[in-house]
Parts: C-alpha cells; sequence; structure tokens
C-alpha cells in the first residue's frame, strides 16, 4: 500500500488479483503511481484510521511508521 496525506491510498494488485509484489533482495524495481486526490487534503487521518495505517505497515515489514499523536 502507498498512502499520502489528501490522496486515496493505492493498493497493489496483480492480474491475478494477488496484492503480493516479490522483488529479490538484490534486485531493484521502479514503477510510477498515480494517486487520486481524496478532496479533503486539509483533514488529518483519524486515530483510527492512523491505527490501521500502523497495522497494515509493520504486517508487511515496513519499518517507517507514521508516528502516534
Amino acid at each position: 500500500m502507498i498512502w499520502a496525506w489528501g490522496y486515496e491510498p493505492w493498493v497493489y494488485k496483480n492480474d491475478d488479483g494477488d496484492d503480493a509484489l516479490r522483488v529479490h533482495s538484490s534486485d531493484q524495481l521502479k514503477f510510477q503511481v498515480r494517486l487520486t486526490p481524496n478532496h479533503d487534503k486539509a483533514r488529518q487521518p483519524t486515530d483510527e484510521e492512523l491505527k490501521k495505517i500502523r497495522k497494515s505497515i509493520s504486517a508487511g515489514g515496513c519499518a517507517d511508521v507514521p508516528p502516534q499523536r
């Protein structure tokens, strides 16, 4: 999942619907993603939304988790 404040989250799905993006540790993958504005850029995520984001990130093994309030 790729997300940014003010935009809808983007979730990877391959042609068969799988959401796993597998890349060997010695490889690089570069791609462009177009995020869709959510038309509410001033709104900060709720605590519940932040909780879901942190849970999703930690489940995916990412170390860059948004700060808690």
